[in-house]
């Protein structure tokens, strides 16, 4: 896929659109963009920074991502410019950058940019760790909790280092936990429902 084909597609907010039907006011289509906006940002600009952290604790995944980066980029692995120039030219060098994705993601695990609320609602389903359950109590440790009306949070820095799920490293950054063909755990949720 090329650069032009690339700015022809419809951006989020032609999705948004689109999805509204145009039941949304100008202010609702503001709010979206101004969210969208500062939501990926954010949590953007957070992921890069632990990325970072996270790297210079581990030199030997940092060694690794940049012999990937330079085996994918050639000489111009390590100049930034070059690499923008390629993959503005070629956008599917980026499925070739495995370990780099393994690495984005364990700093996901470790340091989730996102978290949620949800407000458990009369007649739909709860979503935890993607198991459907349709009845509207939640049964934990021998007790009913009622879960229509009350707002469910789920602490995904804990889900995301709990032993059980993760092994007894959990606190560690280890980016082959998300190696080809290893299985990941449904706790993995970085951004919630946003996954």
């Amino acid at each position: 896929m090329g650069v032009k084909e690339i700015h022809e597609q419809s951006d989020v907010m032609d999705v948004a659109i689109d999805a509204s039907n145009g039941s949304l006011s100008l202010e609702d289509y503001m709010v979206c963009a101004k969210s969208f906006l500062f939501a990926g940002h954010d949590t953007t600009s957070s992921a890069l920074s632990w990325l970072y952290y996270s790297l210079a604790q581990c030199p030997e995944a940092m060694n690794k991502m940049k012999e990937e980066h330079e085996r994918v980029f050639g000489p111009d692995g390590k100049d930034t410019m070059g690499i923008y120039k390629q993959i503005l030219e070629t956008p599917a060098k980026l499925a070739d950058l495995k370990y780099t994705m393994q690495c984005l993601k364990e700093v996901l695990r470790l340091y989730p940019p996102g978290a949620t609320a949800r407000m458990g609602y009369d007649k739909e389903y709860i979503r935890l760790t993607r198991q459907l359950i349709y009845s509207f109590i939640i049964k934990y440790r021998g007790f009913d909790y009622p879960a229509s009306k009350f707002v469910l949070y789920i602490n995904h820095y804990w889900l995301h280092r709990n032993p059980k799920i993760w092994g007894l490293d959990a606190d560690k950054f280890n980016p082959e936990r998300f190696a080809e063909g290893k299985e990941v755990p449904l706790a993995y949720q970085p951004f919630s429902k946003g996954i």
